[in-house]
């Protein structure tokens, strides 16, 4: 390390030391006729070894001290001596009445320049010169250079699957200095973006072989980046680093693996529609990972899937569907790589049919055989010509606890609100289309259980033909319907008497004609009566 002149007394000391070298040079003063006057100098260096040149660290500071110029002279004013050198580097600075430093101008960099040569020269007055010493400075090494990876980027590729302990990459670091200062050691740091790199790998310390340290998967890491450092001996240690990107090169390692599992297609599509496109991955790269699809034909005993499968995967129908005949296929599909060697997987694939609202509702309970168009008032069908199954007989004509009459029963082929069946009623009495809310009969919509929804009336009907109508919840709605013959088996005169006489259609008083009937009675009673009250005795 550089020892720096701070202080006086460091100056003595080194004056009073004589080092290295003593030199003596006499130089004449004034002119020849004059008085001849003998000046003396010496030099003493701080650092020289046996054969004189001057040591400098090139880790030495500016104005680092080199030496001292004592003067030594009979001449009277010494302070118009002045010493001075010819070198950029050195520099001769007055330290007292009969002493010069030689000091360092600026650093000095041991790899532009090794050794340079200096000479001091002093002189009394302007006149006068002498050439006082010349000497060397060799420039020792300090360690300022870290080393340095040419280049400073590496770029490989290498096969997944290779050996353990497989030559990746030799990397290759110099350092300008010297000695130790221009040894050093290889080492691995692993980047954030890869971090198992550092342990997948490894490097010699000595040559800068890196090997690979494990198994090489590119299915689990396809680059590989890592910081290959180099670290000099020197005091303080110094590190360069540089970048080896790994990358793994696919061979046909894995074989296709379909992920899809189930399609769905609607029932009486044309053939040819798409039912949907089979998904399928390859955890390798490039033609290793490009894949076909095949059907694999079933054995003879099993029935051919009404099903085509193309190369990309699409699946189509061979034929129209029906879910009422079968709901359910299965599919076996075999996917390939293109790869060498080339590797395949077999999956099943469930395809099921998925139901359309093609059904209408079929009514399993007795119906009567009624056309269309005798309920339409177009036939001359007369009620004797029924079918006796549909027929009911009731012994009641009030409501009683909701007694069932009779349940129209009803079944749908088709599934979910295709087959949510809705029952509703409706009377065709003569041939006549009555509201629901006139009918002596209701239905549960849900059961389609038909019951008396009020009490029937003298005079009114004791046969009642009743249209029920069984419709599902599709799209497009889909219905049947069924017909019943009821009829009431009581004596008429049990019946309440509500009927106009006059009326010789449909005589029954609605409802609020009763309490209009009845509040006029009241009225006329109330004034019936006070009328009689006020007849004079």
């Amino acid at each position: 390390m550089a020892t720096s002149f701070e202080n006086s007394n460091l100056l003595f000391a080194i004056f009073f030391t004589y080092i290295v070298i003593k030199a003596t040079i006499s130089l004449t003063l004034g002119h020849p006729a004059q008085d001849v006057k003998t000046m003396k100098f010496n030099i003493h260096f701080t650092h020289a070894d046996e054969n004189g040149i001057v040591l400098l660290s090139e880790g030495a500071s500016e104005n680092f001290i080199l030496g001292l110029i004592e003067l030594e002279s009979s001449a009277h004013n010494l302070e118009n001596t002045d010493c001075f050198t010819d070198s950029e580097h050195v520099v001769a600075r007055r330290a007292g009445k009969m002493l010069f430093k030689i000091e360092l101008n600026g650093r000095v960099d041991r790899e532009n320049q090794t050794e340079f040569v200096v000479s001091i020269y002093c002189s009394y007055g302007h006149t006068h010169r002498t050439k006082a010493e010349t000497f060397t400075v060799r420039v020792l090494d300090a360690n300022d250079n870290p080393p340095v990876f040419y280049p400073s980027v590496y770029s490989v590729n290498i096969t997944e699957g290779v050996d353990v302990g497989h030559l990746v990459v030799r990397v290759e670091a110099h350092d300008v200095d010297l000695g130790r200062n221009a040894k050093f050691k290889y080492s691995l740091s692993g980047f954030a973006e890869s971090n198992d790199s550092s342990f997948a790998f490894k490097i010699d310390p000595d040559n800068g072989d890196i090997v690979t340290n494990m198994d090489i998967d590119r299915e689990d890491v396809a680059v590989h980046t890592l910081m290959v450092l180099a670290t000099d001996q020197g005091v303080p240690p110094m590190t360069g680093t540089a970048r080896v990107v790994i990358t793994i090169t696919d061979v046909n390692d894995n074989a296709p693996v379909i992920q899809t599992k189930e399609l769905h297609v609607r029932e009486n599509k044309p053939a040819q529609s798409v039912v949907g496109t089979l998904r399928a991955v390859d955890g390798d790269t490039g033609e290793n990972a490009e894949i076909i699809f095949i059907k694999v034909n079933m054995s003879e005993n099993v029935p051919t899937n009404p099903f085509l499968l193309n190369v990309n995967g699409q699946v189509l129908t061979a034929d129209r569907l029906d879910r009422e005949k079968r709901s359910q296929y299965s599919l076996v599909v075999a996917v390939k790589d293109k790869g060498s060697p080339q590797h395949s997987s077999t999956s099943t694939i469930t395809i099921t049919v998925d139901d359309a609202n093609d059904n209408a509702p079929e009514v399993t309970s007795p119906c009567l055989s009624y056309s269309e168009d005798f309920i339409m008032g177009e036939s001359d069908c007369c009620p004797g010509d029924v079918n006796a199954n549909g027929s009911v007989v009731i012994d009641m004509y009030c409501p009683q606890n909701d007694t069932i009459i009779y349940q129209v029963v009803a079944v749908d082929e088709d599934i979910e609100e295709n087959a949510a069946l809705v029952y509703s009623l409706e009377s065709v009495d003569n041939g006549r289309h009555r509201p629901s809310d006139e009918l002596l009969f209701k239905i549960n919509e849900s059961t389609g259980v038909v019951s008396l929804r009020r009490c029937a009336y003298r005079g009114e009907d004791l046969v009642h033909t009743l249209r029920v109508r069984v419709s599902d919840s599709g799209l497009p709605r889909k219905s049947a319907v069924c017909f019943l013959n009821v009829t009431l088996d009581i004596d008429p005169l049990k019946l309440p008497y509500f009927k106009n006489a006059m009326n010789t259609g449909d005589s029954r008083f609605s409802l609020m004609e009763v309490v209009l009937l009845l509040f006029f009675t009241c009225y006329f009673l109330h004034i019936l009566n006070n009328d009689i009250h006020n007849v004079p005795k």
